[in-house]
């Protein structure tokens, strides 16, 4: 059935349906009413096919590919928009690459509130993004500089080492 079509392609349930029609009668007085199946037909014949072009689907590997990456999650965080998920992780890697040595700095110069700031920062990010390993380890590393425990010197080695790899993997993401 052609509805049916509709909302697997678009992703329109009945209740979006109501909201479209009755947003376009509202908007357009004295407009006749509209069927919403011929409504529908001439949206699926103008809009584009909304299958991932073969660009998109090669974008997706590429991601899939960047260790500790649950893309699933991530994509969620991106509306399911690749081009969006790949300018979100462009702008971490530009902004939160070095947090590792940055929270070192930190702590070196006896900046310990920065430090904690910083991972705690770091930690909401590598879990929005659904890099769980890395936010795990983020989470260790903030408890123990908030109690400042000794654990805190290996946890940021590990972090750091860590962190470097899907840093390393989104560096050679497409432009």
């Amino acid at each position: 059935e052609l509805h049916m079509d509709l909302e697997a392609d678009l992703g329109i349930d009945s209740i979006k349906r109501v909201e479209i029609l009755s947003a376009l009668s509202r908007k357009i007085d004295g407009a006749p009413a509209v069927d919403p199946e011929h409504l529908y037909a001439t949206l699926l014949h103008w809009l584009p096919a909304l299958s991932p072009v073969p660009a998109d689907r090669e974008l997706r590997q590429q991601l899939a590919a960047v260790p500790g990456l649950d893309l699933n999650r991530a994509m969620k965080v991106a509306n399911d928009d690749t081009g969006r998920l790949l300018k979100f992780l462009r702008r971490f890697r530009g902004e939160h690459a070095d947090d590792a040595r940055l929270i070192r700095q930190y702590l070196a110069q006896g900046q310990h509130n920065d430090a904690v700031r910083t991972t705690h920062t770091l930690k909401g990010l590598l879990g929005t993004f659904g890099l769980a390993p890395l936010h795990a380890l983020a989470a260790e590393l903030e408890t123990a500089l908030r109690n400042r425990s000794d654990q805190g010197a290996p946890l940021l080695e590990s972090l750091e080492a860590d962190l470097a790899r899907p840093v390393t993997t989104l560096q050679e993401l497409p432009t």
